[in-house]
């Protein structure tokens, strides 16, 4: 905005300067007339009254040509923040809280939001006065970068829900090789009775860890999340 207000400011200097070099036609003429010294046509200078009022009157008007740009370009500010944010940085940040299942899925509301209102207010071409200004790149540059974070987000749950399913895997395949076992005398058998006997009692967390991941799938699922080949397995 400072370079289209100052550009026409420089351009009437220019032409104001090149009337200055402006030769008499008469000494073109009549050279054996006008001997000696090339002569030139008396211009207006720079700090003539008339040159100044003009040179104002033109820096006004362009100042509140550009007033409504310049009012319209600072509404962008609340976006220089998240523009300037590192995705990687803010995700390792937000992972080192170590937050819940339900802090999690309101964060990704929360950027939905904050994404929807990007697009009902960022157009993609706009008209003031006599300016046309295309912002298609920034309404996508910003989308982008909020799908992005939110993907990143949901990929923090699904790493949760992974690493839960390694575990339940774990305990299970331990169980059930204790299982397998095949018995060869009394006091064997009354083991694997007791063992039988315990089995809900042992297995009781790897049921609340099942009940966590399928929260957390249920979340990941409402949020049209596709895993990964390595977390789906």
């Amino acid at each position: 905005v400072d370079k289209f207000e100052a550009e026409p400011v420089v351009l009437f200097d220019a032409a104001l300067n090149m009337l200055h070099d402006v030769p008499q036609i008469a000494s073109q003429v009549l050279r054996r007339l006008f001997l000696g010294k090339q002569k030139y046509m008396k211009s207006v200078t720079e700090d003539s009254a008339m040159i100044v009022a003009m040179r104002a009157s033109i820096e006004e008007d362009l100042q509140k040509a550009c007033l409504p740009l310049r009012e319209y370009i600072r509404q962008y500010d609340a976006y220089l923040e998240f523009m300037n944010m590192d995705l990687t940085e803010y995700v390792r940040s937000y992972e080192e809280r170590e937050g819940t299942l339900q802090d999690d899925e309101r964060e990704i509301e929360e950027k939905l939001r904050e994404k929807q209102k990007v697009a009902d207010e960022v157009p993609q071409f706009i008209n003031l006065g006599m300016f046309n200004i295309k912002l298609d790149a920034i309404n996508s540059s910003l989308i982008q970068k909020y799908d992005a974070l939110i993907r990143m987000i949901m990929s923090i749950i699904a790493e949760k829900a992974a690493s839960k399913s390694k575990l339940v895997v774990v305990k299970f395949a331990t169980t059930f090789e204790r299982l397998k076992m095949t018995p060869t005398n009394i006091e064997e058998v009354a083991e694997l009775e007791e063992l039988i006997t315990e089995i809900p009692k042992e297995t009781e967390d790897v049921r609340l860890m099942l009940d966590d991941m399928l929260l957390q799938f249920e979340v990941l699922d409402r949020f049209n999340f596709q895993l990964s080949d390595e977390q789906f397995g």
